[in-house]
C-alpha cells in the first residue's frame, strides 16, 4: 500500500504496461511484494484500476483474448 500512496505524489515511477508487453495502453504498473498494481494517469489524478497477484495472466484479465492473440503474432 506505501508503493500505491506514493503513486498520488510520483505518478509516473511505474512502468508502462506496453514496454514490458505488446499491447497499446495508456496503463502503468507497481510490482509490490506478490502483486501488480495497475493503473492509469491523467493530468492531475491517478485512478488505481486493478491490483492482480503477479502468477496471474495479467494480460488477459486486463484485456481478454485480443492481448493473448497479439503476443501469439
Amino acid at each position: 500500500m506505501d508503493a500505491i500512496d506514493r503513486s498520488a505524489d510520483f505518478a509516473e515511477m511505474g512502468a508502462l504496461l506496453h514496454s514490458v508487453a505488446d499491447v497499446q495502453s495508456d496503463y502503468r504498473f507497481l510490482v509490490c511484494g506478490n502483486y501488480l498494481a495497475f493503473y492509469r494517469v491523467d493530468e492531475n489524478a491517478v485512478y488505481i484500476d486493478r491490483i492482480l497477484i503477479g502468477r496471474r495472466d495479467y494480460l488477459r484479465i486486463l484485456f481478454g483474448n485480443t492481448a493473448e492473440d497479439a503476443t501469439d503474432e
